[in-house]
């Protein structure tokens, strides 16, 4: 048994020993750092306290001060990529921690998560491997219970290839006019993950090709569209962009629907103050393989009052409670260093407009 199993068995054993909170389905889940091919730590999920991440108790707890930087973390189930507010992922921690890879056993069941974690480190520079069949088998059967509550989860396929086409596209790369890559780009365009599941048994896209943003759609959602005919605020600022320190917080949010419209955005809805859930704008733009939903923020505040990390935080969280493919960030501001850093690492999912930014639009520096 070489050092990397003897830690995915460690991490295993460890999970074992996990804290399952009364009443609820938690997973177990056992995680382990090595570095220079030396154990550092263990730690289980609840080990400290009841519901901590057992990636919280071996990074916070047990090596808050500890330099992890080019370690190796083992843990038998894909880190999380979303907390509620003012707490953060698992998987935003070990980019924090300047991990330099990360050996995972199962995908988080939860069919809308899972494979985030995987794309988010990968993106953040941070290379992930799965634990091999034989011990990922192992830690499904721990977590039966938890894998099976998320199975009802799992959407229908929406669109359907027969066997033999399975075949065709396997074998010849293509088939109905479409490559792999291509089937793969609409299967996340439509949410297809049932197909997803079917087509990754062959066809893994390279880390250059996962562009795609996830288009996910609410079926029962009915929002109040408000379609933006009236461009009248836009004149008003476009030979001084500085007035838009003048307009009102709501007028601001008026502006931005009007500028979306400009950028080719459809059925844009402006929302309704306090009861809009943090969400002051929402959009959509479509897209060759899907429609775009879009969720904007918009801050309307003085140049040295600058959007700070905490601000990005929420947003990307709300992208992920509301369901949508972007968070986009519009300030008459500028965002903090650890703010830009934020939305640059999440930039498949983040987007901002700073005052420079909206005043080159404005002036027709930026194509609109």
């Amino acid at each position: 048994m070489n050092f990397d199993e003897q830690c995915m068995e460690l991490a295993v054993g460890e999970s074992r020993k996990a804290r399952v909170r009364p009443g609820r389905i938690d997973p177990l889940v056992g995680v382990v750092a090595a570095k220079d091919g030396t154990v550092i730590a263990a730690a289980f999920r609840g080990e400290w306290a009841s519901g901590e991440h057992a990636e919280y108790v071996l990074l916070d707890r047990k090596l808050a001060s500890a330099d992890l930087r080019g370690a190796t973390i083992y843990t038998t189930l894909e880190p999380c990529t979303q907390r509620r507010h003012p707490k953060i992922s698992c998987t935003e921690r070990l980019i924090e921690r300047r991990v330099g890879r990360v050996v995972i056993g199962i995908l988080d069941p939860n069919p809308y998560l899972s494979g985030r974690s995987v794309r988010i480190l990968n993106h953040a520079g941070i290379e992930t491997t799965l634990f091999p069949d034989d011990i990922s088998t192992s830690i499904h059967s721990l977590n039966k219970a938890f894998v099976e509550e998320w199975k009802q989860f799992m959407p229908s396929k929406q669109v359907h290839i027969s066997g033999y086409e399975w075949e065709l596209l396997e074998e010849r790369g293509h088939v109905a006019g479409r490559t792999q890559q291509g089937w793969y780009e609409y299967f996340v365009a439509t949410n297809d993950l049932s197909n997803l599941e079917r087509l990754s048994q062959f066809f893994t896209p390279s880390k250059d090709q996962v562009t795609v943003k996830t288009f996910d759609l609410i079926d029962n959602e009915a929002p109040r569209i408000v379609l933006v005919t009236d461009t009248r605020l836009i004149e008003f600022v476009r030979n001084d962009p500085g007035r838009l320190l003048s307009l009102t917080p709501r007028e601001f949010e008026q502006f931005t629907a009007e500028l979306l419209e400009k950028f080719k955005y459809k059925s844009i809805s402006i929302g309704r103050g306090s009861k809009d859930g943090g969400v002051d704008v929402t959009a959509f733009i479509e897209h060759p393989f899907g429609v775009e939903r879009v969720i904007v923020q918009c801050k309307r505040q003085t140049h040295d009052n600058k959007v700070g990390e905490p601000v990005i935080k929420q947003l990307l969280a709300d992208t992920d409670i509301h369901h949508a493919a972007r968070g986009l960030m519009v300030t008459t501001s500028y965002l903090t260093r650890g703010a830009q850093l934020l939305v640059e690492t999440y930039d498949y999912r983040l987007s901002a407009l700073d005052y420079t930014e909206l005043s080159k639009i404005l002036r027709g520096e930026l194509p609109a």
